[in-house]
């Protein structure tokens, strides 16, 4: 009885709340009034013209051109950014932050939604360098760069619950687990089992997998979730930034 009752205070604590998500204003609307379906891929008909850019970063790697990024204190090469873009695409999941304070910095950093602002600073400096690449390859990276901007506005917040049955079969992706200065391989970061959802499954997840594993990254906000269904529209609020 001790322990359900310590485990009720965890779960009450930390699943029993609200997680964010930041969203461009552009398409609050439409998620107000038909909820979230990571399934609908709204980026699906430009894949093909980033795989065209991506086969480009990669002859010109092979001619001995390395492109490189800053990203707060590390730099990633644009081979790494566009398997970052090329993976997000390709996943049928959408992310939520565990905290308000998380999205302070795509509200701002992200005005439109990640893929157009990685699209944008991967073909802006393409653009910007002298490379050998043929007309047709400058062109196609000037309608990416004319597709990401045309998709660059304000953002806004919604929140959702934890406690739905959505959630547990959700990804609990784990941050902070990457510690090199310059990564040149895209990764993505490992995963648990989703502790979110009833308190009868986060007991079952917890009871197979262990608190430990748990408990630092729930406390401490060290965690994205990431959805896999459906999300109606009458668990989404709408947050003020």
């Amino acid at each position: 009885m001790a322990r359900e009752k310590y485990l009720l205070k965890l779960y009450n604590s930390y699943i029993n709340k609200s997680v964010y998500r930041v969203v461009p204003k552009r398409d609050i609307k439409n998620i107000l009034k038909n909820g979230i379906n990571p399934k609908n891929n709204p980026y699906k008909n430009i894949i093909p013209k980033i795989k065209l850019v991506e086969k480009t970063i990669k002859i010109l790697g092979k001619k001995g051109i390395s492109i490189e990024y800053h990203r707060g204190d590390k730099k990633v090469s644009a081979d790494f950014i566009i398997k970052e873009i090329l993976t997000d695409l390709s996943k049928k999941y959408i992310d939520f932050c565990s905290s308000k304070e998380h999205v302070k910095y795509y509200l701002l950093a992200i005005p439109g939604g990640g893929i157009p602002n990685a699209v944008k600073k991967v073909n802006k400096k393409l653009l910007e360098l002298n490379l050998p690449i043929s007309k047709k390859e400058k062109l196609l990276i000037k309608k990416l760069n004319i597709w990401a901007s045309a998709l660059i506005c304000k953002n806004t917040v919604i929140s959702v619950k934890g406690t739905p049955s959505i959630f547990e079969t959700a990804l609990f992706q784990l941050t902070g687990t990457h510690k090199n200065k310059k990564r040149k391989k895209f990764k993505e970061s490992p995963y648990l089992p989703s502790p979110f959802g009833s308190f009868e499954h986060f007991k079952k997840i917890i009871k197979k997998h262990g608190l430990k594993k748990y408990s630092y990254r729930l406390k401490n906000n060290k965690f994205y979730l990431r959805v896999k269904e459906k999300i109606p529209a009458e668990e989404i609020k709408l947050i003020k930034p």
